[in-house]
């Protein structure tokens, strides 16, 4: 810090603080005298001299200055017009006029008029304190009205922005008396500002019914220390200047302007919106009403579709049971007039086998006779000549395995013709204990023709006890697993059926070397209809009915397959017959 040199001006100042100095003076002499008590005070002046009322008006409008230094003593140019000057200009910096000697009265109008203050030229160490207080002055002043400005600029703003919202917005004292009413506030209730200020609120636009508690609650809501808003009313009937009254939605918030409470008002027409909600809610029912009605329809659509497939499925059912019906008693039939040719050949060739046998030992005899013969005599020649003739030896032989074959195919129509009579009985509805070993075999006999050519069968049959079933009916799901089995070798390949019993169940598998089943279509496989097979080669109903059997007999049919390695039908059958409800006859 520097000091002045004469202890009575002394003062504390940054050293060589810059300050720009416009000296008015026609004295260079005085001018630097100015000068150099300004330095040493601690500053560090930028000055330029003027003399006359034209070079103050220029050099103020050419820079920017601190500070006016003004001669008293100027002939021609008096402060007091210098001073008119720079309040002319609308420049806000300190004027301080010095001058040799104190004139009371010229100084007195000098400050009144608007300068700052009045040195003597003999006392320039006071010139300091006098420039510091007057620059904070002076920056005080243009600070404060800078805020002003901003203040006023802010609040114009507001007032812009506040009457352009498309919401109501009032402004109140604390008893409800408006001080600020918007644009919106105009077209939502009918009155110009000019004709509600200074009025209340509650008596402009609140029905008289309600205006009682509206105030009540309106002054609480405002009263000093209270921060709460009046909770959002909405659906409050307001009116306007017309009187018809509509519902809005007003919210007041307390807030402070220059230390009082007063009260912010946002308010809007909410009768668009509550009409809206209402059709709103009207639609929601209408809707709501509508997919009950869609649901309805559309379980009842489904409910049609599953029943008309349930009727497809059980037509086709009845189609195929009928068919097989129709099969059995045509294959009854025919069995049965086969049966009985079969029977009279059967019995005619074993009435021949004895026949044969008697003719034979005659013929034995004779040949013990025809040693008796005088050899070499006519007829013991003729007979051996004959003999040779028909290589009797031969024919013996011959007759015999002749006639064994005969009666060994006899047999085995006999057989098929009995496999077929059990196969055909399709109409026995009745549970019975009865042989599934024989039952695969009488199957086995009659799709016999569809494997032979194809598929080698081999049996692995294990102990297993005898079932209260339908035959015919399991028959029926036999004869259709091993003609899938068959149709799925596409050249030569494996049949192998397995019996077993496992607690009081039976559990018979039917495997194939085949083609397998794609896993994508694996589940689908017990499905009405659906066939893995070519068009025109299937109907999808073989398996579907097969697993019906099955679940009719209280048993599982289960299917483990592999693409390209082969399937194998699982079925297990309840020895005992666990479901006692009726079965009937299945395709």
């Amino acid at each position: 810090m520097r000091s002045s040199a004469q202890g009575a001006g002394k003062v504390d100042l940054m050293p060589t603080t810059d300050l720009k100095v416009l000296l008015v003076e026609d004295s260079e002499a005085d001018a630097e005298l100015i000068v150099i008590a300004l330095r040493e005070q601690g500053y560090g002046p930028q000055t330029q001299r003027v003399e006359t009322a034209e070079e103050l008006r220029a050099t103020l409008s050419e820079a920017k200055w601190d500070l006016v230094l003004f001669d008293c003593e100027l002939p021609g140019f008096d402060a007091m017009e210098a001073l008119q000057i720079l309040i002319s200009t609308g420049i806000e910096i300190p004027f301080i006029a010095i001058s040799k000697l104190l004139v009371e009265e010229n100084a007195v109008a000098l400050l009144r008029a608007g300068a700052h203050d009045f040195i003597c030229k003999d006392r320039l160490a006071r010139l300091a304190h006098s420039i510091q207080e007057n620059l904070d002055d002076a920056k005080t002043r243009q600070e404060s009205k800078k805020l002003d400005q901003q203040r006023q600029d802010l609040d114009r703003c507001l007032r812009q922005v506040i009457g352009m919202v498309k919401e109501g917005v009032i402004i109140m004292d604390a008893v409800g008396l408006i001080s600020f009413w918007n644009t919106a506030a105009e077209n939502l209730f009918g009155y110009r500002s000019k004709e509600v200020i200074g009025r209340s609120l509650h008596d402009c636009v609140i029905p008289e019914r309600h205006r009682k508690a509206f105030a009540e609650e309106f002054i609480q809501s405002v009263a000093p220390g209270k921060h709460q808003a009046i909770n959002t009313k909405t659906g409050i009937e307001a009116c306007n200047a017309a009187g018809d009254e509509f519902p809005v939605e007003i919210s007041i918030s307390p807030i402070q302007i220059n230390g009082e409470w007063h009260a912010l008002g946002i308010a809007r027409d909410i009768h668009l919106e509550i009409q809206a909600r209402e059709q709103r809610t009207l639609m929601e029912h209408e809707i709501a009403s509508r997919k009950r009605i869609q649901e309805t329809l559309f379980q009842e659509t489904k409910e049609q579709k599953r029943l008309l497939q349930e009727l497809k499925t059980t037509q086709s059912q009845l189609l195929q049971s009928e068919k097989m019906a129709s099969i059995g008693q045509l294959a009854a039939g025919v069995a049965h007039e086969i049966n009985n040719p079969v029977g009279f050949v059967n019995s005619n060739l074993g009435t021949l086998k004895t026949y044969l046998g008697e003719l034979m030992e005659l013929i034995d005899k004779y040949s013990d006779a025809e040693k008796e013969l005088p050899e070499g005599s006519f007829l013991a020649k003729e007979i051996a000549s004959y003999r040779e003739k028909l290589d009797l030896d031969y024919l013996r032989q011959d007759i015999s395995d002749l006639l064994h074959e005969s009666l060994d195919g006899i047999d085995r129509v006999k057989k098929i013709v009995q496999d077929l009579k059990d196969f055909s009985h399709v109409d026995n509805k009745e549970r019975q204990w009865s042989d599934l070993h024989h039952g695969l075999d009488s199957t086995l006999n009659v799709v016999w023709n569809e494997l032979k050519y194809k598929a080698e069968v081999k049996k692995d049959y294990g102990e297993i006890p005898q079932v209260n079933c339908v035959a015919s009916q399991l028959n029926q799901v036999f004869m259709n697993l091993l003609v899938n089995a068959g149709q799925a070798i596409e050249t030569r390949g494996e049949i192998t059926i397995c019996t077993r019993h496992r607690d009081d169940m039976v559990e018979i598998s039917i495997a194939d070397t085949g083609s397998g089943i794609p896993e994508d279509k694996i589940d689908h496989i017990f499905e009405p209809f659906f066939t893995t097979k070519p068009v025109g080669k299937g109907t999808g109903l073989g398996l579907s009915l097969s697993y019906g059997v099955v679940q009719k007999h209280g048993g599982t049919l289960e299917v483990e397959s592999e693409a390209g390695r082969g399937t194998r039908f699982i079925l297990t059958i309840p020895v005992d017959g666990k479901d006692d409800k009726p079965l009937e006859a299945s395709a």
